[in-house]
């Protein structure tokens, strides 16, 4: 299991209706139609140095794992709700093939803390690495990433995750927004010696 992964939001975004007065068939009705209040949206820092929305549904990669390969879905709301789901699959060569089973769900809320600068990359081995490429296909990545803190309080655990000892939590993302069609979330953990570290094998694609 990613260990730097484990950490955590959820659910899609709720939409609320204004109720409007009604009138009889000789008065003027004295207040507007109903309208549709627009879901709330989650704006962070991105890499770019602008405001990226990671409200939605986001998915890693597959990662290798004797006990059957995995993967994560981490889902953000505009409730400021925060899921995190443990995928696992009979596989055990990084296909994730068959069908996928859920191994364990966290659940929480979170609020946007200060953003982080991380000091560089790693492979997700602790190896370090150059930036990786843009989503945009020709530029590379900063070599010390800006990343969002999303200070997360977990309510809820089953299976394979439990409520962390230290609780809150730091959900740190580094948001490439390069190509608006197809932008990345990379995770940034905290090594204890380094400082903070951007993981390429932790890269997140919307779904």
């Amino acid at each position: 299991m990613k260990n730097t992964f484990i950490r955590t939001a959820a659910l899609a975004a709720t939409l609320s209706l204004l109720a409007a007065c009604g009138a009889d068939s000789t008065s003027t009705p004295d207040s507007a139609p109903a309208t549709t209040t627009p879901a709330t949206t989650i704006k962070v820092t991105d890499m770019s140095g602008g405001q990226t929305d990671i409200t939605g549904v986001w998915a890693t990669g597959c990662f290798a794992n004797l006990a059957g390969d995995n993967s994560y879905l981490e889902e953000f709301s505009g409730t400021n709700t925060y899921v995190l789901t443990e995928n696992v699959y009979a596989t055990t060569d990084g296909s994730c093939g068959g069908t996928a089973t859920t191994a364990g769900t966290q659940t929480g809320t979170f609020t946007i803390s200060t953003d982080v600068t991380a000091t560089g990359w790693d492979d997700g081995t602790g190896v370090s690495i150059a930036a990786p490429t843009a989503q945009d296909g020709t530029n590379t990545l900063p070599a010390t990433p800006v990343a969002t803190n999303l200070l997360t309080t977990i309510t809820t655990a089953s299976g394979s995750f439990t409520i962390p000892v230290n609780n809150p939590i730091s959900v740190r993302r580094a948001v490439d927004a390069s190509n608006p069609a197809n932008i990345a979330l990379y995770d940034v953990y905290d090594d204890g010696v380094n400082g903070f570290i951007a993981d390429v094998s932790l890269k997140a694609t919307k779904q």
